[in-house]
């Protein structure tokens, strides 16, 4: 799907180089799918990868990299701490063992392309997330792999009204952008709105 985009190759002549754009279908929602009927699919529909979330079912990780290797597919990590904590200090602790844990697999068997983290709560203060930001950072630089902030309900990165003020204090800040949510929501509202 994403070489349809490349014409580089196909045609020197252009005047211009075409973005490479590689598509990652969520394996959330395709829990029920076996991992090799649901790679099958994944690459029957032409894309690049698939987007996995490791603790969110219960299968070894590395069998599901092996799988990935097998039909050749790329993968991303997106990510969040589901445990509860009571300090910020014990949060940052969770997310940096898990971070880790993906640093470790990455090295030992295939490293994804990035990792996207839902970090943090809404309540966190802009020092809580500076600090988680600087932990990330850290991991990155670490294992050699991407970490992006993903911008998502109920986490640091909820709104404009936080992520902006965060730009300016952490100008090398990068984002990845969850509109399901957000676009389902509006939608939902919109409809109701219209019949009443």
């Amino acid at each position: 799907m994403g070489d349809l985009l490349n014409n580089d190759e196909q045609n020197p002549n252009l005047p211009y180089s075409m973005v490479k754009l590689d598509f990652f279908y969520p394996r959330w929602g395709s829990e029920h799918i076996p991992w090799a009927d649901f790679l099958e699919r994944v690459r029957a529909a032409g894309y690049s990868g698939v987007e996995w979330f490791p603790f969110g079912e219960n299968i070894d990780p590395i069998s599901v990299l092996q799988l990935l290797s097998k039909y050749k597919l790329k993968y991303s990590i997106v990510t969040c701490v589901l445990q509860g904590f009571d300090t910020t200090a014990a949060y940052f602790k969770l997310l940096e063992e898990q971070l880790a844990y993906y640093g470790k697999l990455a090295k030992a068997y295939a490293a994804p392309e990035f990792i996207s983290v839902q970090m943090g709560r809404e309540y966190f203060s802009p020092v809580d997330v500076l600090q988680g930001l600087r932990l990330c950072e850290r991991i990155e630089k670490q294992y050699g792999i991407e970490i992006f902030q993903e911008t998502h309900r109920n986490k640091w990165s909820y709104g404009l009204h936080t992520v902006i003020p965060m730009l300016e204090s952490y100008p090398d800040l990068k984002l990845t952008l969850d509109i399901s949510i957000g676009f389902v929501f509006r939608k939902v509202c919109w409809k109701i709105g219209r019949r009443n």
